[in-house]
């Protein structure tokens, strides 16, 4: 009896804290994906800057963080609603032993690194948004890129 007593002061104790005035709530993202303007409305909310590249055969948005670079590619977009998007800054003339890229790959879960036209180096993230994306998620994942992307630099030394 005394363990049922717990089990309810408990319960009661979670629906009281979940549904406390000034509780954090997760904000969604609009259903079905995001468009440039819901991306470029985020950044510009939390202080960076954010230029949507219209002419782009892909949608893309363009800012920069800790003084680096970011774009944003939508990816699995239907009616300008995209599921998914990348974050990727790249380092131009910044070529790296295979080797060492495969290194970074192998211990790094959230950032990769590959190498296109044998001199670009990339940082990448992905992650998907719909359905059941948050902003505060979507945060979450910009604050993880930052911090991989600080790591990324010095081991690439750049």
């Amino acid at each position: 009896e005394t363990g049922m007593k717990v089990k309810h002061a408990l319960a009661a104790l979670a629906m009281g804290g979940a549904l406390a005035p000034g509780a954090a709530m997760a904000r969604d993202l609009p259903a079905g994906g995001v468009t440039s303007a819901h991306i470029a409305a985020w950044l510009r909310q939390a202080g960076f800057t954010a230029r949507i590249n219209a002419e782009a055969a892909q949608p893309t948005i363009s800012t920069s963080v800790d003084d680096v670079a970011i774009d944003i590619y939508l990816y699995d977009c239907a009616q300008a609603r995209c599921r998914s998007l990348q974050l990727a800054s790249g380092w131009d003339d910044a070529a790296r032993a295979a080797d060492k890229i495969n290194a970074w790959n192998t211990d790094q879960r959230h950032v990769r690194a590959y190498q296109q036209a044998g001199s670009n180096l990339w940082a990448v993230y992905d992650l998907d948004v719909s359905p059941g994306g948050t902003y505060e998620a979507l945060t979450g994942a910009l604050t993880r890129f930052r911090q991989g992307v600080k790591a990324f630099k010095a081991y690439f030394a750049l």
